[in-house]
C-alpha cells in the first residue's frame, strides 16, 4: 500500500518531466527539466531501495529465479555508469573472462541490482583512476570482483557499511551523497 501511495504520485511527476522534455524549451528551461527528472530518479531510487530494505526486514522478500545471462548483466550495469564514470574523468571497464558462465539460475533483477549497488559506489567514490569489473569462474562458483582506485575503507569501517543507513564516515553522506541502503541490500539479497 505505502509502494502504491509514494510511487503513484512520484510517476506523475516523472511522465510530466518527460512530458516538458518533448516541448519546446530555452536553454535555462532545459536545465531545469534535466535537473528535476535527475531528483525524480534520485528520489525513486531511494524509495525502492527503502521499501526493499522493510521486504527485507519483514521477511516478505522473495526471489524470482530465472535463467540468465550474467556476462549481459555486466556489460548493462557497465554501460549504464560509463557517462557518470566519463564526466568523472575516470575509466570504467569490463573484463568477461572466456570461461565465465553465459547461463545460471538467478533473480535477474536482483542480480542486476546487486551489481548496479556494487560497481555504482565503485564509480562514486572514485575520484580519479579507474574501476574495473571482472567476471569468471571459481570452480563451480561465478565470480564478480570490482575492483577502483578509490579512497577505501578502514578495518573498522567495513563492519558497519553492510548496516542499514550507515556509511563509513559521516562526512561521505554530504560528499558523496547516498543512503546507506545499497550494501545492506546487496548483503542481505546475494545469491
Amino acid at each position: 500500500m505505502i509502494s502504491h501511495e509514494i510511487r503513484t504520485p512520484l510517476n506523475s511527476v516523472m511522465g510530466l518531466i518527460d512530458t516538458l522534455n518533448t516541448s519546446a524549451l530555452d536553454n535555462d528551461q532545459s536545465e531545469w527539466v534535466r535537473q528535476m527528472d535527475q531528483s525524480a530518479q534520485l528520489l525513486l531510487t531511494i524509495i525502492n531501495d527503502v521499501l526493499d530494505l522493510s521486504k527485507i526486514e519483514s521477511d516478505e522478500f522473495k526471489l524470482d529465479p530465472e535463467s540468465i545471462n550474467p556476462c549481459d548483466s555486466v556489460t548493462t550495469v557497465v554501460n549504464q555508469l560509463l557517462e557518470t564514470a566519463r564526466q568523472k574523468g575516470i575509466l570504467l571497464k569490463s573484463h568477461i573472462d572466456e570461461d565465465a558462465p553465459n547461463l545460471i539460475y538467478q533473480d535477474g533483477n536482483r542480480f542486476t541490482q546487486i551489481l548496479f549497488n556494487l560497481v555504482g559506489n565503485a564509480v562514486k567514490f572514485t575520484e580519479e583512476g579507474e574501476v574495473n569489473v571482472t567476471l569468471s569462474r571459481m570452480g563451480p562458483n561465478l565470480q564478480l570482483v570490482v575492483d577502483d582506485t578509490g579512497i577505501g575503507i578502514c578495518e573498522e569501517s567495513k563492519k558497519l557499511i553492510f548496516k542499514p543507513f550507515t556509511q563509513a564516515d559521516g562526512s561521505i553522506t554530504r560528499r558523496y551523497g547516498g543512503t546507506g541502503l545499497g550494501l545492506s541490500i546487496c548483503k542481505n539479497w546475494s545469491p
